[in-house]
């Protein structure tokens, strides 16, 4: 389990502090669900844990966006963690409506870097989601209101 759980939930900016492995905020001006990932090195349960509060915030705002945000994240997801998105991740998300799966890039091109590539190559064989990849979330959310 994540060593900090904070709920900070207000009118304009809803978003859950899962430290040290993410933060999830709801994008009110994009109807989207961000996830910003930064510690990859984490368990397989921590990752379910972060999934699971994800896929509560797709429902709760009932979005078919959702946004992996890898802009600040550093290591590498575990063999465990890439065959629990290949074999679950999907199809709960597309069981629960998720239409578009956008990802902000990690700032650099190291371990994260390769880590984002291998998950978004299982998620497109999947071919159950429009994909996009964005250096920025200003640039994503421009894409989406456009």
């Amino acid at each position: 389990m994540p060593s900090v759980l904070k709920m900070k939930l207000t009118a304009d900016k809803p978003q859950l502090d899962l430290y040290p492995y993410a933060k999830i905020h709801w994008l009110e001006d994009v109807k989207a669900v961000r996830v910003e990932l930064f510690d990859l090195f984490m368990s397989l349960d921590d990752f379910i844990n972060v999934m699971n509060h994800v896929l509560e915030f797709i429902k709760e705002y009932k979005s078919e966006i959702w946004i992996a945000d890898s802009y600040n994240s550093e290591g590498v997801f575990s063999k465990e963690i890439q065959e629990y998105i290949s074999n679950e991740l999907i199809a709960t998300g597309v069981s629960i409506g998720v239409k578009k799966v956008l990802t902000v890039m990690p700032k650099s091109y190291g371990l994260a870097n390769m880590t984002t590539k291998n998950w978004q190559a299982r998620v497109r064989k999947a071919n159950a989601f429009v994909m996009e990849e964005f250096p920025d979330i200003e640039t994503c959310k421009r894409w989406i209101s456009s």
